[in-house]
């Protein structure tokens, strides 16, 4: 079986897996130990491969050297008897995963054998704080944005167990968010309509996460949320990309709406189970 990381100082050894400049920044974050995940390895006292597990996007991503004969041999097995059991237990249809670089593709076959993988088109959007000047929101009188800090998570807001647990699952901890990350909601009638959190930080660079609850959508919250929440990342100097699958229309017309452009692209496999 493949051997799960758990000491710090082990995963500090997988950042020599990763470009720092690889597409998705998200992988990166993880390596930090600051966002929850959970790493498997073909030898923890040398390692060349890893599958790592993002609980919060619930996917893997499959990182160094895709010719490890080791990493190949255990994997099977850990996919067979371990992983996919898991993923059924907690109610998954689907193992998706995407590769630190093309060349993974060659050993598919050995990895998967004769599963039938397909594939989405992630986005990831860039934003230049340099070409944007500070955007003024405009809400109704009955609707407010608020930075979320220690005071707002203590509030006795109806809905605030639902920013906590939002947080908590991008997050190792409150603490590590409040300390490193930044997030506002907006707040309509003395409940949570809509939030926008880092949902991964690497160094200066920031992945958001937006959500506006059901009841509360078609207003422009979103917009408002993405806009303040811009404006306080480039008073900072902070880097701010976008990710999303090319079918998410939504989220891309938001993306664009907001001033970020289409940068690069990534393949998202997938295969049910």
């Amino acid at each position: 079986m493949l051997y799960e990381v758990i000491n710090a100082e082990d995963k500090k050894k997988l950042s020599s897996l990763i470009d720092e400049d690889y597409l998705s920044m998200e992988i990166n974050a993880l390596l930090v130990g600051h966002h929850p995940c959970r790493i498997f390895v073909d030898d923890i006292h040398n390692i060349q491969t890893a599958l790592i597990y993002s609980s919060s996007m619930e996917g893997f991503y499959l990182v160094g050297n895709e010719k490890s004969s080791r990493f190949q041999d255990l994997f099977r097995p850990a996919l067979d008897k371990t992983i996919i059991p898991e993923l059924k237990e907690k109610g998954y249809h689907a193992f998706e995963f995407s590769c630190s670089h093309e060349a993974w593709t060659s050993v598919f076959p050995v990895l998967f054998g004769n599963r039938e993988l397909d594939f989405g088109m992630q986005n990831i959007y860039s934003f230049k704080p340099s070409k944007r000047g500070h955007v003024s929101n405009v809400v109704p009188e009955t609707v407010s944005i608020c930075e979320i800090d220690k005071d707002l998570l203590s509030s006795g807001m109806g809905n605030i167990d639902y920013l906590s647990s939002k947080i908590e699952l991008f997050w190792n901890s409150v603490e590590l968010f409040l300390d490193r990350g930044v997030g506002f909601c907006l707040v309509d009638s003395n409940e949570i309509a809509g939030i926008c959190i880092s949902g991964f930080v690497y160094k200066d660079r920031h992945s958001p996460d937006i959500e506006t609850l059901p009841h509360h959508q078609r207003k422009g919250y979103a917009n408002a949320l993405v806009n303040q929440y811009l404006n306080t990342l480039s008073e900072n100097n902070q880097v701010v990309s976008w990710e999303c699958m090319d079918t998410n229309i939504a989220s891309k017309c938001l993306a664009e709406k907001c001033g970020f452009r289409l940068k690069e692209q990534y393949k998202l496999y997938f295969f049910d189970i």
